[in-house]
Protein backbone atom coordinates (compact mmCIF):
# COMPACT_ATOMS: atom_id res chain seq x y z
CA UNK A 1 0.00 0.00 0.00
CA UNK A 2 1.40 3.40 -0.99
CA UNK A 3 2.41 5.32 2.04
CA UNK A 4 -0.48 8.14 2.82
CA UNK A 5 2.63 10.71 3.55
CA UNK A 6 3.14 10.55 -0.50
CA UNK A 7 -0.50 10.39 -1.32
CA UNK A 8 -1.65 13.19 0.68
CA UNK A 9 1.47 15.81 0.10
CA UNK A 10 3.77 17.93 2.61
CA UNK A 11 1.90 20.86 3.30
CA UNK A 12 -1.60 18.50 3.51
CA UNK A 13 0.55 16.01 6.76
CA UNK A 14 1.87 19.20 7.99
CA UNK A 15 -1.59 20.53 8.81
CA UNK A 16 -2.73 17.50 10.13
CA UNK A 17 -0.03 16.80 12.19
CA UNK A 18 -0.34 19.94 13.74
CA UNK A 19 -4.07 19.22 14.17
CA UNK A 20 -2.93 15.88 16.11
CA UNK A 21 -1.39 18.20 18.50
CA UNK A 22 -4.29 20.11 19.78
CA UNK A 23 -6.43 17.27 19.42
CA UNK A 24 -9.96 19.00 19.11
CA UNK A 25 -13.08 16.96 19.51
CA UNK A 26 -14.85 17.16 16.67
CA UNK A 27 -12.81 18.13 12.99
CA UNK A 28 -14.07 18.24 9.29
CA UNK A 29 -11.67 17.08 6.43
CA UNK A 30 -12.57 18.13 3.48
CA UNK A 31 -11.61 18.69 -0.10
CA UNK A 32 -12.49 18.63 -3.94
CA UNK A 33 -13.28 14.92 -5.76
CA UNK A 34 -10.04 12.45 -5.38
CA UNK A 35 -7.77 14.36 -3.31
CA UNK A 36 -8.29 11.65 -0.46
CA UNK A 37 -9.94 12.76 2.33
CA UNK A 38 -10.64 8.92 4.09
CA UNK A 39 -6.72 8.50 3.91
CA UNK A 40 -6.67 11.82 5.47
CA UNK A 41 -8.54 10.83 8.23
CA UNK A 42 -7.07 7.60 8.59
CA UNK A 43 -3.58 9.29 9.08
CA UNK A 44 -5.41 11.63 11.43
CA UNK A 45 -6.85 8.83 13.42
CA UNK A 46 -3.27 6.98 14.08
CA UNK A 47 -1.65 10.44 15.01
CA UNK A 48 -3.89 11.04 17.80
CA UNK A 49 -4.27 6.70 18.61
CA UNK A 50 -7.61 4.97 19.80
CA UNK A 51 -10.02 2.70 18.99
CA UNK A 52 -11.17 3.38 15.34
CA UNK A 53 -14.81 3.41 14.45
CA UNK A 54 -15.75 3.90 10.99
CA UNK A 55 -19.19 4.68 9.42
CA UNK A 56 -20.41 4.60 6.18
CA UNK A 57 -23.32 5.22 3.63
CA UNK A 58 -25.21 2.42 3.50
CA UNK A 59 -27.70 1.27 0.63
CA UNK A 60 -31.43 0.09 1.60
CA UNK A 61 -29.90 -2.81 2.64
CA UNK A 62 -27.03 -1.79 4.79
CA UNK A 63 -24.43 -2.58 2.83
CA UNK A 64 -21.37 0.05 2.38
CA UNK A 65 -22.44 2.16 -0.86
CA UNK A 66 -20.03 5.36 -1.15
CA UNK A 67 -20.66 5.98 -4.57
CA UNK A 68 -25.13 6.38 -4.00
CA UNK A 69 -25.43 5.46 -0.71
CA UNK A 70 -26.59 7.69 2.35
CA UNK A 71 -25.85 8.20 6.31
CA UNK A 72 -29.13 7.24 7.97
CA UNK A 73 -30.79 8.52 11.19
CA UNK A 74 -30.48 4.67 12.70
CA UNK A 75 -26.59 4.54 12.02
CA UNK A 76 -26.26 7.80 13.76
CA UNK A 77 -28.91 7.29 16.33
CA UNK A 78 -26.91 3.34 17.04
CA UNK A 79 -23.76 5.79 17.24
CA UNK A 80 -25.04 7.68 19.78
CA UNK A 81 -26.57 4.73 22.04
CA UNK A 82 -22.85 3.30 21.92
CA UNK A 83 -20.93 6.19 22.47
CA UNK A 84 -22.64 6.60 26.46
CA UNK A 85 -20.77 3.08 27.00
CA UNK A 86 -17.01 3.86 25.44
CA UNK A 87 -14.26 3.30 27.67
CA UNK A 88 -11.35 5.90 29.12
CA UNK A 89 -9.59 4.79 26.00
CA UNK A 90 -9.65 6.83 23.05
CA UNK A 91 -12.46 6.31 20.20
CA UNK A 92 -12.57 8.07 17.20
CA UNK A 93 -15.16 8.18 14.98
CA UNK A 94 -14.82 8.41 11.42
CA UNK A 95 -18.33 9.14 9.84
CA UNK A 96 -17.22 8.48 6.28
CA UNK A 97 -18.30 11.30 3.51
CA UNK A 98 -20.60 12.93 5.93
CA UNK A 99 -21.93 15.27 3.17
CA UNK A 100 -24.00 12.11 2.59
CA UNK A 101 -25.92 12.32 5.80
CA UNK A 102 -29.40 12.49 5.63
CA UNK A 103 -31.11 15.65 6.93
CA UNK A 104 -32.42 13.87 9.79
CA UNK A 105 -29.51 12.26 10.48
CA UNK A 106 -27.64 15.38 10.66
CA UNK A 107 -29.78 17.07 13.10
CA UNK A 108 -29.61 13.80 15.41
CA UNK A 109 -25.97 14.24 15.00
CA UNK A 110 -26.01 17.50 16.47
CA UNK A 111 -26.15 16.06 19.53
CA UNK A 112 -22.92 14.11 19.54
CA UNK A 113 -21.26 17.63 18.84
CA UNK A 114 -23.53 19.95 21.92
CA UNK A 115 -22.81 17.24 24.20
CA UNK A 116 -19.02 15.80 23.46
CA UNK A 117 -18.01 12.60 25.37
CA UNK A 118 -14.68 12.31 26.86
CA UNK A 119 -12.22 10.59 25.06
CA UNK A 120 -14.83 10.40 21.52
CA UNK A 121 -13.12 12.36 19.31
CA UNK A 122 -15.11 12.77 15.80
CA UNK A 123 -13.51 12.97 12.17
CA UNK A 124 -16.13 14.07 9.68
CA UNK A 125 -14.60 13.74 5.98
CA UNK A 126 -16.27 15.43 3.02
CA UNK A 127 -15.71 16.31 -0.84
CA UNK A 128 -18.87 18.46 -0.76
CA UNK A 129 -19.43 20.07 2.78
CA UNK A 130 -21.83 22.53 1.18
CA UNK A 131 -24.24 19.81 2.07
CA UNK A 132 -23.58 19.79 5.75
CA UNK A 133 -25.96 22.18 7.87
CA UNK A 134 -24.36 25.36 8.88
CA UNK A 135 -25.28 24.10 12.50
CA UNK A 136 -22.91 21.66 12.10
CA UNK A 137 -20.00 23.46 10.22
CA UNK A 138 -20.25 25.49 13.10
CA UNK A 139 -19.31 23.44 15.34
CA UNK A 140 -16.31 21.54 14.18
CA UNK A 141 -12.47 22.35 13.55
CA UNK A 142 -12.24 22.50 9.69
CA UNK A 143 -9.16 21.41 7.67
CA UNK A 144 -8.96 21.29 3.75
CA UNK A 145 -7.30 19.36 1.91
CA UNK A 146 -4.94 21.26 -1.20
CA UNK A 147 -3.57 19.33 -4.35
CA UNK A 148 -0.01 18.20 -4.07
CA UNK A 149 2.40 20.04 -6.27
CA UNK A 150 3.50 18.60 -9.22
CA UNK A 151 6.55 17.12 -7.90
CA UNK A 152 5.02 15.04 -5.76
CA UNK A 153 2.30 14.27 -8.11
CA UNK A 154 4.76 13.58 -10.46
CA UNK A 155 6.37 11.21 -7.78
CA UNK A 156 3.22 9.45 -6.97
CA UNK A 157 2.91 8.51 -10.53
CA UNK A 158 6.21 6.90 -11.05
CA UNK A 159 5.48 4.91 -8.21
CA UNK A 160 1.63 3.79 -9.29
CA UNK A 161 2.67 3.99 -13.31
CA UNK A 162 2.01 0.24 -14.78
CA UNK A 163 3.70 -1.02 -18.30
CA UNK A 164 1.35 -0.21 -20.63
CA UNK A 165 2.31 3.52 -21.59
CA UNK A 166 -1.13 4.79 -23.19
CA UNK A 167 -3.09 3.70 -20.10
CA UNK A 168 -0.41 5.72 -18.05
CA UNK A 169 -1.13 8.89 -20.07
CA UNK A 170 -4.61 8.09 -19.85
CA UNK A 171 -4.93 7.72 -16.28
CA UNK A 172 -2.52 11.07 -15.84
CA UNK A 173 -4.94 13.08 -17.75
CA UNK A 174 -7.57 11.48 -15.85
CA UNK A 175 -6.41 11.49 -12.64
CA UNK A 176 -5.94 15.78 -13.56
CA UNK A 177 -2.96 16.20 -10.41
CA UNK A 178 -5.36 14.37 -7.84
CA UNK A 179 -3.60 11.64 -6.08
CA UNK A 180 -6.22 9.90 -4.39
CA UNK A 181 -7.81 9.46 -8.26
CA UNK A 182 -5.04 8.18 -9.45
CA UNK A 183 -4.59 5.35 -7.50
CA UNK A 184 -8.31 4.71 -8.26
CA UNK A 185 -7.69 4.42 -11.57
CA UNK A 186 -5.17 1.68 -11.53
CA UNK A 187 -8.53 -0.96 -11.27
CA UNK A 188 -9.60 -1.50 -14.84
CA UNK A 189 -13.52 -1.50 -14.28
CA UNK A 190 -12.59 2.11 -12.79
CA UNK A 191 -10.47 2.99 -15.48
CA UNK A 192 -12.79 2.12 -18.38
CA UNK A 193 -15.97 3.46 -16.86
CA UNK A 194 -14.05 6.71 -16.59
CA UNK A 195 -13.07 6.55 -20.16
CA UNK A 196 -16.34 6.15 -20.92
CA UNK A 197 -16.93 9.28 -18.76
CA UNK A 198 -14.31 11.04 -20.77
CA UNK A 199 -15.88 10.18 -23.92
CA UNK A 200 -19.30 11.46 -23.18
CA UNK A 201 -17.47 14.87 -22.14
CA UNK A 202 -15.98 15.32 -25.29
CA UNK A 203 -19.19 14.31 -27.05
CA UNK A 204 -21.15 17.32 -24.76
CA UNK A 205 -18.62 19.92 -25.11
CA UNK A 206 -18.03 19.34 -29.31
CA UNK A 207 -21.87 20.15 -30.66
CA UNK A 208 -25.28 19.99 -29.31
CA UNK A 209 -26.69 17.02 -31.00
CA UNK A 210 -29.75 14.38 -30.35
CA UNK A 211 -26.70 12.94 -28.88
CA UNK A 212 -26.51 15.46 -26.21
CA UNK A 213 -30.25 15.29 -25.27
CA UNK A 214 -29.50 11.21 -24.91
CA UNK A 215 -26.27 12.65 -22.21
CA UNK A 216 -28.82 14.53 -20.41
CA UNK A 217 -30.88 11.72 -19.76
CA UNK A 218 -28.28 9.18 -19.30
CA UNK A 219 -26.41 11.25 -16.38
CA UNK A 220 -29.07 13.54 -14.75
CA UNK A 221 -30.68 10.92 -12.69
CA UNK A 222 -27.53 9.68 -11.41
CA UNK A 223 -25.44 12.20 -9.20
CA UNK A 224 -22.25 10.58 -8.55
CA UNK A 225 -22.21 9.64 -12.39
CA UNK A 226 -23.15 13.59 -13.19
CA UNK A 227 -20.60 15.17 -11.28
CA UNK A 228 -17.48 12.64 -12.64
CA UNK A 229 -18.84 13.57 -16.00
CA UNK A 230 -18.42 17.70 -15.38
CA UNK A 231 -15.54 17.19 -13.25
CA UNK A 232 -14.38 15.36 -16.75
CA UNK A 233 -16.06 18.34 -18.92
CA UNK A 234 -14.40 20.94 -16.81
CA UNK A 235 -10.26 18.47 -17.14
CA UNK A 236 -11.21 18.81 -20.59
CA UNK A 237 -12.16 22.56 -20.69
CA UNK A 238 -8.58 23.34 -18.94
CA UNK A 239 -6.66 21.41 -20.76
CA UNK A 240 -8.10 23.93 -24.40
CA UNK A 241 -7.56 26.41 -22.63
CA UNK A 242 -4.38 25.87 -21.95
CA UNK A 243 -3.67 25.09 -25.47
CA UNK A 244 -5.51 28.16 -26.92
CA UNK A 245 -6.99 30.57 -24.68
CA UNK A 246 -9.79 32.37 -25.42
CA UNK A 247 -12.45 33.99 -23.43
CA UNK A 248 -14.97 31.97 -25.05
CA UNK A 249 -13.83 29.00 -23.55
CA UNK A 250 -12.85 30.80 -20.22
CA UNK A 251 -16.89 31.78 -20.05
CA UNK A 252 -17.78 27.94 -20.36
CA UNK A 253 -15.33 26.92 -17.62
CA UNK A 254 -17.04 29.76 -15.02
CA UNK A 255 -20.08 28.40 -15.72
CA UNK A 256 -19.40 24.71 -15.59
CA UNK A 257 -17.81 25.41 -12.08
CA UNK A 258 -21.31 27.29 -11.42
CA UNK A 259 -23.42 24.10 -12.34
CA UNK A 260 -20.80 21.85 -10.48
CA UNK A 261 -21.41 24.01 -7.49
CA UNK A 262 -25.66 23.73 -8.29
CA UNK A 263 -26.14 20.36 -8.41
CA UNK A 264 -24.07 19.57 -5.21
CA UNK A 265 -26.33 21.76 -3.56
CA UNK A 266 -29.22 19.80 -5.02
CA UNK A 267 -30.37 22.44 -7.62
CA UNK A 268 -32.13 20.51 -10.63
CA UNK A 269 -29.31 18.54 -12.86
CA UNK A 270 -31.16 18.67 -16.00
CA UNK A 271 -31.44 22.44 -15.62
CA UNK A 272 -28.02 23.04 -14.55
CA UNK A 273 -26.39 20.72 -17.86
CA UNK A 274 -28.81 22.54 -20.28
CA UNK A 275 -27.26 25.83 -19.48
CA UNK A 276 -23.99 24.07 -20.62
CA UNK A 277 -25.34 23.49 -23.68
CA UNK A 278 -26.85 27.32 -24.46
Amino acid sequence: MTDPKIILGTTNIKKLDLLAKKKPQSILIYSKRGLGVNVASSYYAKKIKGIVNNIYPTDIDGNTDIKRGTIKISQIRDLIKHSQNFSKENVITIINYADKMQESAQNSFLKLLEEPIENHYIVLTSENKGALLNTILSRVQEIELKSPSKLEFDKLFDIEKTKDEKKNQQIKFIANNRPYKLIELKDEDNLNHNLEIFMDARKFINEITVDSFKLIKKYSEKKEDLLELLDAILIILNSLMIKKPSRELSDKILLCIDVIKKIENQKNAKIQLLRLMI
